[in-house]
């Protein structure tokens, strides 16, 4: 049986659904929320190309994300889970960085949070 490589995974469908994200009219969500910033999703693109470069080679597959959603304030989410926790990294309309990492479960989970994070941090992170 042969080894999959880093070509045989795709982002073809994480970037259609931040294509249909940055399609997102204003108060998209009914509660007023902004357009998703083209700045924040050229930014979650280029995250998720330099996770899949850094990281495949130890994770796999592992480098798709969870989900990608629209943030209400014109930014966009990004979130990694796996056997270790989540990591949720938000990217804000100017594209900086900010994380959510999780990790463990129940009550001996424990919760690192950071607002304006490098790259190198987030995917040390996701390794």
């Amino acid at each position: 049986m042969s080894q999959a490589t880093i070509t045989d995974v795709s982002l073809n469908q994480t970037f259609d659904r931040l294509a249909q994200i940055s399609q997102l009219p204003p108060n998209w969500d009914s509660y007023g929320a902004e357009p998703v910033s083209s700045v924040a999703v050229v930014k979650a693109c280029q995250l998720l190309v330099n996770v899949k470069e850094s990281c495949y080679n130890l994770v796999g597959e592992k480098v798709l994300p969870f989900a990608v959603a629209p943030l209400a304030d014109g930014g966009v989410q990004v979130e990694w889970r796996g056997t270790m926790g989540v990591l949720e990294v938000e990217i804000s309309p100017d594209g900086e960085f900010g994380y959510l990492s999780i990790a463990g479960e129940g009550n001996s989970r424990k919760f690192e949070e950071k607002d304006r994070a490098d790259l190198e941090e987030v995917l040390s992170l996701v390794l």
